[in-house]
């Protein structure tokens, strides 16, 4: 199971916006991930700078969002919402059918 890091992850986000700002075409995952960055356009000027935020800390309890996480979130819930179209309507299925295929691994 791929289980990234936190700078693998945010390195993933800053590769895509570059690949997006050169018109370099986006592959698998990267689409997605593109979606959710360009869903929240406040965050997209710390794209441009990698290495003044690949490490940054940020902290909630100040007030702080971290916007890879956000992108992250989003991009799983886009990815729940493809496969299971009925998440919204009946989560309590689509959540059993989750537990289903855990225990079938």
């Amino acid at each position: 199971m791929f289980n990234p890091s936190r700078d693998q992850v945010r390195q993933f986000f800053f590769d895509v916006w570059a690949k997006y700002r050169a018109g370099q075409p986006l592959t698998g995952a990267e689409q997605p991930a593109l979606d959710a960055v360009l869903a929240h356009p406040e965050y997209h000027d710390l794209l441009d700078q990698p290495d003044r935020y690949i490490e940054r800390d940020y902290q909630p309890e100040s007030g702080e969002t971290n916007p890879f996480l956000r992108w992250e979130s989003r991009e799983i819930q886009d990815n729940l919402r493809k496969i299971f179209p009925n998440l919204a309507s009946d989560p309590v299925s689509v959540f059993a059918k989750i537990r289903e295929l855990k225990d079938q691994f």
